[in-house]
């Protein structure tokens, strides 16, 4: 069970400068995260995520790959994760991204550096759910827009990774904003992106 959230992650129209608070936009929206545990208290953490958007801070075409590490502790009960990455923002160009209407897929594809990174999206379900509930993926909607859970595949930083359900894996199409527990996403103005998220399963 997933206790207390410490912190937020806000997409949809996110400040320049913070992920926190809560901004409405319009667009379409799309995030992919990995964990990857390398033994039994070590992993890697991987994030991509993408935002269209018009909104209270102005006009967004950008996405995002992140790769870091997450350290997890047991205790008698349960477990704590803290995981943290970075990367940097890049301005998509028209063909660099892709999204179903029904929020069925979407595809992102771009050259950031020496990597060709790449990510597809399968959306999950019959349907995007317009409801303004706790998801599966321990998020929640506001019902301004379509929220459709998803699993992910991809190549980032030349590593593949594999088609899966992450905690975070969603797609959005509308006006909403998406929240997501124990998470927190920083922009910098010089285009660094910096992840963090920590939560206890006890």
């Amino acid at each position: 069970m997933l206790a207390v959230a410490l912190v937020a992650l806000v997409l949809a129209g996110a400040s320049p400068a913070s992920g926190q608070g809560v901004a409405i936009g319009a667009g379409q929206f799309a995030i992919a995260d990995w964990t990857i545990f390398t033994s039994k208290t070590h992993g890697l953490w991987f994030i991509a995520e993408v935002d269209r958007s018009v909104g209270e801070y102005g006009v967004s075409n950008t996405a995002s790959v992140s790769e870091g590490r997450c350290t997890r502790q047991f205790f008698k009960h349960g477990w704590m994760m803290f995981c943290e990455a970075s990367g940097r923002q890049h301005q998509l160009a028209a063909n660099e991204f892709q999204m179903d209407p029904a929020l069925a897929s979407a595809d992102l594809s771009f050259t950031q550096g020496r990597y060709h990174q790449q990510v597809h999206w399968v959306g999950i379900g019959n349907a995007p759910d317009p409801q303004a509930d706790v998801y599966a993926g321990g998020f929640s909607g506001f019902d301004l827009g379509e929220t459709r859970s998803a699993r992910a595949s991809g190549t980032l930083f030349g590593r593949k990774l594999p088609l899966r359900r992450g905690d975070m894996t969603s797609l959005q199409m509308g006006g909403g904003a998406i929240v997501f527990a124990g998470a927190r996403m920083q922009v910098s103005r010089t285009g660094t992106v910096r992840f963090e998220r920590r939560y206890r399963v006890r």
